[in-house]
C-alpha cells in the first residue's frame, strides 16, 4: 500500500556526503552541520541564515567551521 501511495505523489530526493564533507572540513565525522545545509536546499523557508544562526546559537566551538560545511552541505545536495 505504501510503494502505490508514494506513485501518485510527487518526491524529491537529496543526497550530500555529509560525513566527507565534515571529515575533509574538521577532519571529524560530524555531519549534522552539512546535513542542516542539505536540509535547507530542500525546504526553502528554511533559509541559510537560520541555519548558521542556529549553528551560531548551538555549537560553541569550531562555529566558523561549521557554517561552512553547512554551505558546502547545501551546495553540494543533488
Amino acid at each position: 500500500m505504501l510503494s502505490y501511495s508514494l506513485r501518485k505523489k510527487k518526491i524529491r530526493v537529496y543526497s550530500v556526503d555529509a560525513t566527507g564533507i565534515a571529515i575533509s572540513a574538521v577532519g571529524r565525522p560530524f555531519p549534522a552541520a552539512a546535513m542542516m545545509g542539505a536540509l535547507s536546499k530542500a525546504f526553502p523557508k528554511l533559509s541559510l541564515k537560520a541555519v548558521r544562526s542556529a549553528i551560531e546559537d548551538d555549537y560553541y566551538s569550531y562555529t566558523e567551521q561549521h557554517q561552512a560545511i553547512a554551505e558546502q552541505g547545501l551546495k553540494l545536495a543533488k
